[in-house]
């Protein structure tokens, strides 16, 4: 099997030295997934050539924004392409709330006036693998020394 990793992003949450805010692709037979989303995800996934409506899930490390901060520009744009494949966000407990209270504070008239085009899922991820964008995805938490 044949497995593509591409960082579209590895910049801080300055974009210091013009690096995109974390977003890396991970692409396999079945499988379109980013690894993070931070708020100038879309520009760089859109630079790399890649359809937004390809990609599958997000999977994000934690709650800052430049790791989530580019899931609501994700979802609306993806709402007015007309997007109807469902589309599976995961992370930590807290990331729906987050991602909902972004699109609220970002695009009030969006979230007041409009049903998404397509399904919109949230998962926790946990020790457990859950099935998201075609892998098997699992977080651990750091044990601390």
């Amino acid at each position: 099997m044949s497995v593509s990793v591409r960082f579209l992003g590895t910049g801080n949450a300055f974009c210091d030295g013009g690096r995109s805010h974390a977003c890396i692709h991970l692409t396999a037979p079945g499988v379109s997934l980013l690894l993070d989303c931070g708020g100038s995800a879309l520009p760089a996934i859109k630079r790399a050539g890649i359809a937004p409506a390809t990609i599958d899930a997000i999977a994000v490390t934690h709650l800052h924004g430049d790791h989530f901060g580019g899931i609501p520009y994700v979802i609306i744009e993806q709402h007015f392409k007309g997007r109807t494949a469902p589309l599976t966000v995961a992370g930590p407990a807290a990331l729906e709330e987050r991602v909902r209270a972004a699109l609220f504070a970002l695009y009030p008239d969006f979230v007041n006036e409009h049903r998404l085009s397509f399904p919109l899922h949230f998962v926790t991820l946990g020790a457990t693998p859950v099935r998201l964008g075609g892998a098997r995805v699992s977080a651990q938490v750091p044990i601390a020394t």
